[in-house]
Order: structure tokens, then C-alpha cells, then sequence
């Protein structure tokens, strides 16, 4: 399995996982449990509050049920991979890929 498949499973497994068998969403506590079992990093294991989690999780719950649908938890994978990128100081050099409203490059603009 590629690199690109083997990520693309493991955001699908975790889902699987924590979402449990009754629904093919997330409640609150489940996101909770779910973000501190897997930052495990040194940036992140124990510097994760409830307050932040809380946070997170009113931001990733668009139609405001109480609950992570698939859609609004693989959104939320797209808010980390983008933090985990900036954090790291990458994206498109001046003068390459689209300006704002075009074709092509720099998608980091929310």
C-alpha cells in the first residue's frame, strides 16, 4: 500500500473506530476521546484541554446536532493537516500557483 492509501485508511479507520457501532457519527465525548488517544506528539499530548477540544468540536459541528458526521470530521482532518503544514512553514513561493480567485496553487485561504 502506498503512502497516499495507507493515510487516506488510517483517517478512515479512526473514524471507524471511535464512532461507534450505533452511528456513523461522533458524539462529543467520542471526538473528545478520540483527539487525546491519537496526538500523541510531543507538541500535543498534554498540552490538548477540554476548552480547546470543546472548541474544535463546536467548529467541526456545522448543522450544530451534537454530533461529527463523517463530512464535518473529514473537514476537521483538513484543519489539522493545514495547521500541521503552516506550523511547518509550508506552501506555494510567491509568484507560483493562482491568485486569489484563479486556477491552480495556494488553496490555504479559508
Amino acid at each position: 500500500m502506498g503512502d497516499l492509501e495507507n493515510a487516506i485508511k488510517v483517517i478512515v479507520d479512526m473514524f471507524e473506530e471511535h464512532s461507534g457501532e450505533d452511528s456513523d457519527c461522533l458524539n462529543e465525548e467520542e471526538f473528545k476521546r478520540m483527539m487525546s488517544e491519537k496526538f500523541t506528539a510531543s507538541d500535543y499530548k498534554g498540552k490538548l484541554n477540554l476548552s480547546d477540544l470543546d472548541e474544535a468540536f463546536d467548529k467541526v459541528d456545522k448543522n450544530d446536532n451534537g454530533e461529527i458526521n463523517f463530512a464535518e470530521y473529514v473537514r476537521c482532518m483538513c484543519m489539522l493537516m493545514k495547521g500541521y503544514r503552516r506550523k511547518n512553514k509550508r506552501g506555494c513561493k510567491e509568484g507560483r500557483g493562482r491568485k486569489k480567485g484563479g486556477r491552480g496553487g495556494n488553496d490555504d485561504e479559508d
